[in-house]
């Protein structure tokens, strides 16, 4: 029998290339709520054929991305109670992930979360928003993967993309940004002393106040629209 491994391509199959190219375009804002989405320009701007991303399309479907209406493909519009059902499912399994990170943490995970905050503290005084969320958004990737339960980090990963997607839409992250880091100290402080029940508590409070400045945002900025 021939080495499994030499039978497996190098490269991830084309419906995969296309579900992450079009992921990161609705994450990152490029396609942006509405939008509609034509499945021959997407195949000819990734030089792919029409069939791996019509499956990247139910892809995305599925994990409500997008949406089908009689006018096609369209990036999935975003409420203020999908949002605020996200934030509360956030709120319960981070408060979980915390908890669960207190008791597992060693010395060199508190080491890497601290680590990770000082890298947050640096973007917010270079005023770089994009380096401000990607810290941000590392820090809580850390934290999830000190937690040590993988049933709960990919329950995590699913739910933070969605507020990834959400702060796409006009929403800035800098003006509490020093909230944030001290919100994320309090929490390593709590792991670090290995204080469950303090590190489920702040968790939970960081979510809500992330709530709180995410919901303030998207109602000035329905204001400002009408």
């Amino acid at each position: 029998m021939p080495p499994l491994r030499a039978t497996l391509s190098q490269n991830p199959p084309l419906r995969d290339q296309a579900y992450s190219a079009l992921k990161d375009a609705i994450l990152s804002g490029r396609f942006a709520p509405g939008d509609h989405l034509v499945e021959l320009e997407i195949a000819q701007s990734l030089g792919l054929s029409r069939s791996p991303v019509r499956e990247a399309f139910r892809r995305l479907e599925q994990e409500g991305y997008l949406c089908v209406t009689r006018t096609g493909v369209v990036v999935q519009q975003i409420s203020l109670k999908d949002i605020e059902s996200v934030y509360y499912v956030r709120q319960r399994l981070e408060g979980m992930a915390s908890a669960l990170a207190a008791i597992c943490a060693t010395d060199e995970d508190i080491a890497q979360l601290r680590q990770s905050i000082k890298v947050m503290e640096v973007a917010l005084k270079e005023k770089n928003q994009k380096k401000v969320v990607r810290a941000g958004n590392d820090f809580h990737a850390l934290l999830y993967s000190v937690s040590d339960n993988k049933y709960l980090i990919d329950l995590l990963n699913v739910t933070y993309e969605k507020i990834r997607h959400f702060r796409t839409v006009n929403i800035t992250v800098h003006d509490r940004g020093r909230e944030a880091v001290e919100e994320h100290r309090a929490v390593v402080e709590a792991i670090a002393r290995h204080d469950a029940v303090k590190a489920d508590r702040y968790s939970q409070e960081h979510v809500q106040n992330s709530w709180a400045h995410t919901k303030r945002a998207l109602e000035k900025s329905a204001n400002e629209k009408n």
